[in-house]
């Protein structure tokens, strides 16, 4: 399954919005230098989708805040 993201990354808060079946907006605490605030997306839409972080790959939109998520079931 493929997923848009918007991510926010220093945000206040970490929280996971679903936009519409395949589009989410997600804010982060973390900060986007050295890949952090990449780390932090996948953990949390781990957390929020029920499946293990091993399951969900940044397919594209490493650098940017425009994401294309993949999670493998």
């Amino acid at each position: 399954m493929l997923i848009n993201l918007k991510v926010h990354a220093k945000s206040s808060k970490n929280q996971v919005q679903k936009i519409d079946k395949n589009t989410y907006k997600v804010w982060v605490v973390a900060p986007a230098t050295k890949g952090q605030a990449n780390k932090a997306v996948i953990y949390l839409l781990a957390k929020h989708l029920n499946v293990k972080p091993n399951q969900v790959f940044i397919q594209s939109g490493l650098l940017s805040g425009n994401k294309t998520v993949k999670i493998i079931n």
